[in-house]
């Protein structure tokens, strides 16, 4: 069996009166330094050690060494010793760090949460800002708008026109024109000169044979 001493604990010896061998027990010391973990190796203290971490609560890991959290003193885990690494209580500094950046994590969780809701806020107020300008951008259209659409009267001539007294149409800078037979359009090609022809090449042939078939 094994047991794991806190933090802040250097050395430990059981009496053989108490049933330990009486002999001390001592962190190691890597480089100078103690080292992380102090494992207890020895059956007769881990016996009067785990007695005494039952005594303690027995591993409950219930830590509330600083301060008084409405917890009564028998539920509070204040030993020594732990039967495994994670059952090793804290010491006093690491629990009132622990305390410390836990509150401190609840507070900038809190400060982001207002953040956010205030960016969602703004966009929320600066959406109905631009819908506000969009609604009265569409009134002012509407209003500017006559209420009835014009209308275009055409007047015929009560007398139909004669040939002669049509204006002249100057056809020959048309770039491009219908077929009167089939509406293809007629594109004048680079180079030729006077009014486009009144027919594609097909109806113009369609229409001389049915001329010769006439005569």
């Amino acid at each position: 069996m094994t047991l794991y001493a806190r933090a802040d604990v250097s050395y430990v010896s059981v009496p053989t009166a108490s049933g330990g061998c009486g002999v001390p027990h001592t962190r190691p010391v890597v480089n100078g330094a103690p080292a992380k973990q102090f494992v207890l190796n020895c059956q007769g203290c881990e016996n009067y050690l785990r007695a005494d971490i039952a005594r303690s609560g027995g591993n409950k890991k219930v830590r509330t060494i600083n301060g008084d959290t409405g917890l009564a003193l028998k539920d509070r885990y204040l030993g020594l010793w732990g039967a495994s690494p994670d059952t090793v209580p804290e010491t006093p500094d690491d629990e009132l760090k622990r305390e410390h950046d836990e509150q401190a994590m609840v507070t900038k969780n809190a400060a982001s949460q207002t953040e956010t809701l205030a960016q969602i806020g703004a966009a929320v107020a600066g959406n109905a800002e631009l819908m506000g300008k969009f609604i009265e951008l569409q009134l002012a259209l509407a209003k500017n708008q006559p209420a009835e659409p014009t209308q275009v009267v055409m007047t015929m001539p009560s007398e139909p026109l004669e040939a002669g007294s049509l204006p002249d149409v100057d056809t020959s800078t048309w770039q491009q024109r219908l077929c009167t037979d089939c509406s293809t359009p007629i594109i004048r090609k680079e180079g030729q000169r006077g009014a486009l022809p009144q027919r594609c090449p097909d109806c113009k042939a369609k229409k001389a044979t049915a001329r010769r078939k006439a005569a």
